[in-house]
């Protein structure tokens, strides 16, 4: 008998994912039924940002934040927000669950164990492609198995490929299978918190070269959160990698294509749909350098609301809070060069988590 284990973190703050999470758990029973496999649901929401800020202390002993002598990690090492952090404990809870999980076995089982965080969508193209997976799900061929991954060269039949081949940090971690033993091997690497959870699953994936880290061919998952469903949860500034309108006027700040005020927001029309607080803010900065002051700021204004709304990351670190703050400054001073603005050292995007 074929079992899935997910474990699917979702902390209970985030309720406006709930509608994400009750679709996603809807698919997989779906698919886990007509393949005849079990499925076996385990919501992980043990490690809110609130108590984690609360208990900080407790986690300080665990933190090290020395460099490791490898320049493309050492780059993302940088004190953790209470957020992250959250998320990184309850990624180490899911792993502790596993172990615990495992100790239940019975002998001619095959159990998979998915580790999926809440804003992990599966599109209706790529059903099919998750079924082909299950059917053949070769368990023996990986220790990792990253769905958030796919490969250009597409065969008429799924494979596996290595990860390494591609890079050494991973790009998401929204949806992964991982066997046991190799649970138990990252989970006593965890005992330090040295990168956000991401970077330290991609170091930990770094040294251990023997570690099967795999990815199937076709793509089955995406991250929510970078495509513009829902805002971040973990980071203050977000990339939206896997949205081409946004990385567009992502092009316009970095000065990679001229700035044009006709085609930004016919791009942004586009979009407009996805009440999306990261596209908000980037096209709110083209009004600004447009000199289009009051659009920007109402554009900002909305971007923090829908942000609060969604559950979204907002600290002193925010750069769309602190835009809102400054440009709220310029415009109750008419003479904007009284005005220390941060747009004048306009935040690096390509400096995004």
């Amino acid at each position: 008998m074929y079992y899935i284990n997910t474990l699917l973190i979702h902390p209970n703050n985030l309720k406006f994912r709930n509608k994400f999470v009750n679709q996603f758990i809807k698919l997989i029973n779906d698919v886990t039924v007509k393949l005849n496999y079990k499925h076996n649901l385990h919501i992980i929401n043990r490690h809110l940002p609130e108590t984690v800020k609360h208990n900080i202390k407790d986690y300080e002993n665990s933190i090290n934040y020395d460099k490791v002598n490898n320049e493309e990690f050492d780059k993302h090492i940088s004190p953790l927000n209470v957020e992250t952090l959250s998320n990184f404990l309850n990624q180490k809870y899911a792993l502790e669950k596993i172990i615990s999980l495992s100790q239940e076995e019975k002998e001619g089982d095959t159990h998979l164990y998915l580790i999926v965080e809440d804003d992990c969508i599966i599109l209706n193209d790529y059903i099919q492609n998750l079924i082909e997976l299950l059917i053949n799900p070769s368990p023996e061929k990986w220790d990792i198995l990253s769905l958030s991954y796919s490969s250009s060269n597409l065969n008429n039949n799924l494979t596996f490929e290595n990860i390494r081949e591609l890079q050494n940090i991973l790009v998401g971690k929204e949806a992964y299978f991982i066997n046991t033993s190799t649970a138990k091997k990252l989970l006593f690497n965890l005992e330090t918190i040295k990168f956000s959870y991401r970077v330290q699953l991609s170091y930990f994936i770094y040294n251990n070269p023997t570690l099967k880290a795999m990815y199937p061919s076709k793509r089955i998952v995406l991250e929510g959160s970078k495509v513009g469903f829902m805002t971040s949860s973990i980071h203050e500034n977000n990339i939206l990698n896997y949205n081409s309108e946004f990385i567009q006027l992502f092009n316009m700040i970095s000065g990679k294509v001229s700035m044009d005020y006709k085609q930004a927001t016919d791009i942004y029309n586009i979009v407009k749909h996805l009440n999306s607080p990261e596209i908000m803010h980037i096209y709110g900065t083209i009004l600004y350098k447009l000199d289009k002051v009051d659009e920007a700021y109402e554009l900002f204004i909305k971007a923090v609301d829908t942000s609060i709304e969604q559950g979204g990351c907002i600290n002193n670190r925010s750069e769309l809070l602190n835009n809102a703050i400054n440009i709220h400054g310029l415009r109750k001073n008419k003479n904007k060069s009284d005005i220390k603005s941060k747009y004048d050292t306009m935040v690096n995007f390509n400096e995004y988590n």
